[in-house]
């Protein structure tokens, strides 16, 4: 179900402005640089069509670096400082974030007039940190200095634009040292929304499906289950002043989207107390109001369908980027950044099930200058954003340690480029009852393999991981100890540790193109459930909780320890990676107290919900 298929990452790989350069004379001329980034295209099934036709439109979405306080977010969400949950307003937190948006705007200004290009520039947030840059192949040419190419991509027969050098490496030195995120984006016709524009969404126009109740619950996932498992008190009435705390799933409606007559009929089958999907913040496309086209709806229906079920309070939804967004600068990430700095009114629990892999030999790690900056621009929005009070939960992944079920020795795959700090990532188990969970593994039961390891961009380098760290040290010097099943040399160690906990994830029954499917299974799964959970227990606690892993690690104890399974890659489908020692795996064990497959571990236990809740209480 999570979305790092290759497919994905090579079709959006190549809309990161990466192809071949107007000095390389030809296809076999080039720096070693554009030599090496045309075989690696090749190697991920992309032809090389010829330059862009100069009348082409393209666009960039540029923020501007802002400023952030990480030691000030910690003393947030600490209950034994005296700021513990003291959270910004909207304006208070952006106006510290943009101190230097006027100098850079300047900067930037001068920077276009010098080039003579005609570049067409849009603010698209209320504090000038976001803009669209948009002209034609010819002026960004003029601007930038690299030529755009038009690749096929020769999986989905699909035409892409890149370009062959970084389109940072001849900014000038005083714009690059104001830009935070420089992300391409493909010109249509639906462009970059009104800062914090919010659509209500259609209510649901078809007649609801019923069917039998599920009478065998031992190996599948129902809402019912989930309750017994959780130990969830019962739903109350859904008025507004109930649910103040609005939760809100992220979803990519160029690959998925939510079919609302579905979630009725859903809602209606499990008797989930309820209301349909009430703000659509983004872009709205008719795919999100209906499903008449063949676009897939198992991703988005599943997010939807058990955050509700959860949390029977308002839903929103956050539409993710557009076909022509590019994961190399981690479009998902860019996307979701730009959302929460624009957005005055924001759910404060927010669920994500996608994410873009990134490894050593994926063309999107050619240009690591703007690759980092952009991971690191979503990270301190991440931060921002938990200081107004907002929660972020993020999947692991399905492919165990790396993504693709490809087998490596570095683990710079998968989750690493949205690990962030501020996050909570979520793994997966397999399991339906309390007391009975392992890791999801694809070779035993789950069809699925949980992510987890140890991020490449995210290290104690440049973030605060002490929260974390008596947990994840004890991990490390358990796994030193093993003769097998013991991690494969070349991981980050210092890098931050994920997942930080877990909940059920395979065999979710969900309602999909009006039709009961109960074999659906994912990080996508057990990461809205968790999502909406903690959207119960702000509710009940009468206040947002922003950023809670610090909480969480300090509880280590309360909850239920996952010590068997493990989450090689390699097991996900090809079976054992080449040359590996007999009895060792390519990937993580779970072991006593934390783990790189299943973190803390999982609430599922007699008065889980209630253990939960006093933990993010703080008055434990």
């Amino acid at each position: 179900m999570f979305l790092t298929k290759s497919l994905k990452c090579g079709l959006f790989a190549l809309l990161t402005g990466i192809a071949m350069s107007k000095r390389t004379g030809g296809l076999g001329g080039g720096s070693p640089h554009e030599k090496a980034h045309r075989r690696a295209l090749a190697a991920k099934g992309f032809e090389e069509v010829g330059p862009s036709s100069s009348d082409d439109l393209v666009a960039f979405l540029v923020g501007y670096q802002l400023e952030f306080d990480e030691q000030e977010l910690l003393a947030m969400s600490l209950p034994e400082s005296n700021t513990f949950r003291q959270f910004h307003s909207f304006n208070e937190s952006r106006s510290k974030a943009t101190s230097r948006v006027i100098e850079c705007q300047q900067n930037l200004e001068t920077w276009i007039n010098a080039s003579d290009a005609n570049i067409e520039k849009k603010v698209l947030s209320p504090f000038g940190e976001y803009l669209e840059l948009q002209g034609t192949v010819y002026d960004m040419t003029k601007l930038l200095k690299v030529q755009f190419m038009d690749y096929l991509n020769g999986k989905t027969n699909l035409k892409v634009k890149g370009t062959s050098e970084s389109p940072f490496r001849y900014v000038p030195e005083n714009v690059k040292e104001c830009i935070g995120l420089f992300s391409l984006v493909k010109h249509n016709d639906t462009r970059f929304p009104v800062a914090g524009a919010v659509t209500p969404l259609n209510q649901p126009g078809k007649t609801t499906r019923h069917w039998q109740h599920d009478h065998n619950e031992s190996a599948i996932i129902t809402p019912r289950v989930l309750s017994d498992m959780f130990s969830l008190p019962a739903a109350q009435n859904s008025s507004a002043e109930q649910y103040r705390i609005k939760q809100a799933f992220f979803q990519d409606p160029t690959l998925y989207t939510v079919d609302v007559d579905d979630l009725a009929s859903f809602q209606n089958h499990y008797n989930v107390n309820s209301t349909p999907i009430a703000n659509v913040y983004g872009s709205i496309t008719d795919a999100t109001h209906k499903n008449t086209s063949s676009t897939p709806r198992d991703e988005s229906n599943l997010d939807s369908q058990y955050l509700s079920a959860m949390n029977p309070g308002q839903l929103d939804m956050v539409n993710g980027p557009w076909v022509s967004a590019d994961s190399h600068f981690a479009s998902n990430n860019a996307r979701l950044s730009y959302y929460v700095a624009a957005t005055e009114n924001i759910p404060m629990i927010i669920s994500v099930s996608y994410g873009n892999g990134a490894g050593p030999d994926d063309p999107m790690s050619l240009f690591d200058e703007i690759s980092q900056l952009n991971l690191k621009h979503y990270c301190t929005e991440m931060g921002i954003a938990a200081m107004r009070g907002v929660t972020v939960f993020f999947s692991t992944g399905d492919d165990g340690a790396g993504a693709d079920k490809q087998c490596m020795d570095d683990f710079s795959y998968g989750a690493t480029n949205y690990a962030c700090p501020y996050v909570t990532m979520v793994g997966a188990t397999t399991g339906y009852k309390a007391g009975e969970e392992v890791v999801a593994q694809a070779d035993k039961t789950s069809g699925i393999t949980t992510g987890g390891g140890f991020s490449f961009a995210f290290t104690d380098q440049d973030y605060d991981l002490s929260w974390q760290s008596d947990a994840v040290q004890g991990y490390l010097n358990q796994t030193d100890k093993l003769k097998y099943n013991r991690p494969a040399p070349g991981f980050q160690r210092k890098g931050r540790a994920f997942p930080d906990i877990t909940a059920p994830g395979t065999n979710y029954c969900v309602v999909i193109n009006g039709e009961k499917s109960c074999t659906v299974s994912g990080t996508s799964a057990s990461t809205p459930v968790m999502a909406g959970i903690t959207a119960r227990v702000a509710n009940q606690l009468g206040t947002p909780l922003g950023w809670i892993n610090p909480l969480l690690y300090k509880n280590g104890d309360k909850f239920v320890d996952i010590t068997q399974g493990e989450n090689s890659s390699g097991r996900s489908s090809n079976g054992p990676c080449k040359g590996q020692e007999e009895g060792t795996i390519v990937g993580f064990p779970a072991l006593p107290g934390w783990d790189a497959t299943s973190g803390l571990g999982s609430i599922a236990q007699e008065n889980g919900y209630e253990i939960y809740k006093a933990v993010l209480s703080g008055k434990l």
